[in-house]
């Protein structure tokens, strides 16, 4: 056994040979704990209450709001503001009490369905949180017509489209199980005579017109309600329109109209596109061939095609109409026109999600004038919309994206946003107190003195040696924390991974770390509860220990690192951290420390070496790791997959 020293602003080390011994740590006396802001807002109560549309919710909207160790804070601005369902909330912003909370009245709009109030902390409303609410409809009020009306239909036939009658509340909510009788005077029938509403408050039914030509009616009727009964228009008629083919159609081509009452004389049909009259070339009583019209310079679209015979006029069908001469060109082909009869670009809809087109225009004569130009765009039906790709948001703000995950994922990203924080003011504070440690003659010179606490306060843990590997050892305090420690499997992970593939990737891109302690260039890994009583730090490393103890008794003249271990019942007051989360920012932390006790070795105390470039050298080792262990390459497009899996500290903080 023997003793194992550390200087320490923030934790302690401890590193053994073998066996059991002691370690030291130093008392941080020069860094202040940070200062309590929030971090967290959660709800306490009032979420996912159901009431009637317009009224006040029974409960309360209540948060709370605690600072990045968990505690309870007092005196913080919480907004409140409604985010869908038009209702209101008893005050714009609360201040929470020495509870931590702060509470708002919500009173639902007048929209039926959920509704949402969004809690922010005012001053970060990045941190923010949601309440739900279900708005039931108020009573039933009104019968509207809602589709189905000006219909035209073969007679003794069903119309096309259902005939629809929606029930309201006094907001325009439909009304679900309402009752609605549908009738018709004209002769025909309709199916079914009561039809009950649906989730939209929406009854239909379909009506099959009498044997009379020209008008006809139909109604709806709920009792008692406003507005009703409605009435329903049809025209009846013996002409009719099946189909066009083909389809889609083409301007200036042939297309055949399908369907009954036509004039057998084909000048006696008149067919209509789009308000243009097409030419009829043969007819019969069911069937017209016809040559389409060709259009000004229109785009592809959707067009309206009717028949009329005399006085009457068929039902409209609605068809694409490509233009008969449509632009294609491929991915970086030019074309030059210069004829004005060339002048109009007709593109067709394109399947993939649209092409874009780079348009010129230049003039070859030279003239002694200004020669204006102009260019006219109209836009056409579009294809069937590409599929939507299911992927996470893109939401900058990274605190919003926290929301999104459970609370284990939050913990492992937290741990690596508290961890490179804290190791920054280490960084920081080694500058700017002990910048003469890059000379090894200090902690043998007079100056020493001027160091005060950093060689001569510390404190003593017992430790033990749990693994040996070829290039690692991992030490654990004994004093640990009871509760979900360590695994005999997870220590020999630990120096397994170190092993097999950490070291290598380490050593090929920033050099061996130093052997000062003469023990065949293995790094200590010491593993204690200390780290988790410092708030904020899952791990760190400090260049004292590379000074003798002659010159610097906090010293344990050694490569070493020091690691946080579980602490789920937060037993430190700096937060709860399971087992799982701890082994699985592991091989990240290694990383990320053992780059360090390399700087130090090879630029001893990291001389010149500022916090940013330390740190930041540090953790592109972790990415480096990544790259090796997932067999990854730079400069290629994984997906977010590879950085929001929580499992995968080695890239989720270098986004």
């Amino acid at each position: 056994m023997r003793s194992i020293r550390t200087y320490g602003v923030t934790l302690l080390s401890a590193a053994l040979a073998f066996g059991t011994g002691a370690c030291k740590q130093s008392n941080p006396t020069t860094t202040q704990p940070p200062t309590p802001t929030p971090t967290s807002i959660m709800k306490v109560d009032g979420d996912t209450q159901t009431a009637t549309v317009g009224s006040a919710l029974g409960t309360s909207l209540v948060v709370q709001v605690n600072d990045q160790n968990g505690a309870a804070m007092n005196g913080v601005s919480v907004s409140f503001a409604v985010t869908a369902g038009g209702g209101t909330v008893s005050a714009a912003s609360a201040n929470t009490n020495a509870s931590g909370q702060a509470s708002v009245d919500w009173t639902l709009g007048p929209e039926a369905g959920a509704q949402t109030v969004r809690a922010s902390v005012t001053s970060n409303t990045s941190i923010n949180t949601d309440f739900s609410a279900t708005a039931d409809p108020d009573a039933p009020a009104t019968l509207a017509l809602e589709s189905g009306d000006n219909q035209t239909g073969l007679v003794d036939n069903p119309l096309t489209n259902a005939i629809e009658a929606k029930v309201e509340d006094q907001f325009g909510n439909g009304i679900v199980g309402h009752s609605v009788t549908f009738s018709t005077p004209d002769g025909g029938s309709i199916a079914p005579t009561v039809a009950t509403t649906d989730a939209n408050g929406i009854a239909s039914a379909v009506w099959t017109l009498g044997p009379g030509t020209g008008a006809q009616t139909a109604q709806a009727d709920a009792t008692g309600l406003s507005g009703s009964p409605v009435t329903f228009d049809a025209i009846g008629t013996t002409l009719f329109v099946t189909s066009i083919t083909p389809d889609p159609l083409v301007e200036g081509g042939t297309a055949t109209v399908t369907g009954t009452g036509f004039d057998l004389t084909a000048i006696n049909n008149t067919v209509t596109v789009d308000g243009q009259a097409a030419t009829v070339t043969a007819a019969t009583l069911t069937a017209l061939t016809v040559t389409l019209p060709t259009l000004d310079c229109q785009p592809a679209r959707d067009v309206d095609i009717s028949v009329s015979v005399a006085l009457e006029t068929s039902n409209t069908l609605n068809q694409r109409l490509n233009p008969a001469s449509p632009l294609s060109m491929a991915v970086g082909e030019q074309q030059v026109i210069t004829d004005p009869n060339g002048f109009c670009w007709q593109f067709l809809p394109d399947g993939t999600g649209g092409d874009s087109y780079l348009v010129g225009v230049s003039a070859t004569a030279e003239v002694d004038a200004v020669m204006p130009f102009s260019l006219m765009a109209a836009d056409g039906a579009a294809t069937s919309p590409p599929p939507l790709v299911t992927a996470p948001d893109l939401i900058p703000d990274f605190r919003s994206w926290e929301t999104m995950l459970t609370p284990y994922e939050q913990q492992v990203l937290e741990d690596e946003e508290t961890r490179l924080r804290t190791e920054m003011r280490l960084r920081q504070w080694e500058q700017d107190n002990a910048h003469r440690l890059d000379r090894p003659t200090l902690f043998d010179s007079p100056e020493a003195a001027a160091v005060g606490n950093l060689c001569t306060s510390f404190t003593t843990i017992t430790t033990e040696v749990k693994k040996v590997g070829t290039w690692g050892i991992v030490v654990v305090d004994q004093d640990n924390y009871p509760n979900d420690p360590f695994t005999d499997a997870d220590l020999q992970s630990f120096s397994d991974d170190f092993d097999s593939d950490i070291h290598q990737v380490l050593v090929d891109n920033f050099g061996a770390p130093g052997d000062m302690d003469a023990n065949g260039g293995r790094v200590f890994m010491v593993l204690t509860k200390e780290v988790n009583e410092f708030p904020g730090a899952a791990g760190f490393v400090t260049n004292a220990d590379l000074a003798t103890v002659a010159s610097c008794a906090s010293s344990d003249e050694g490569e070493i690192f020091y690691g946080f271990v579980p602490d789920p019942l937060n037993t430190s007051g700096n937060g709860a951290r399971t087992r799982t989360s701890v082994v699985a920012n592991m091989p990240a932390l290694i990383a990320h420390e053992v780059t360090h006790t390399i700087q130090f070795g090879r630029r001893p105390g990291g001389a010149n070496m500022a916090s940013w470039e330390a740190e930041g050298q540090a953790d592109l080792a972790k990415e480096l790791l990544g790259l090796s262990q997932r067999g990854d390459f730079l400069n290629l497009d994984y997906g977010a997959s590879k950085i929001t899996d929580p499992n995968d500290a080695l890239y989720t903080q270098r986004f």
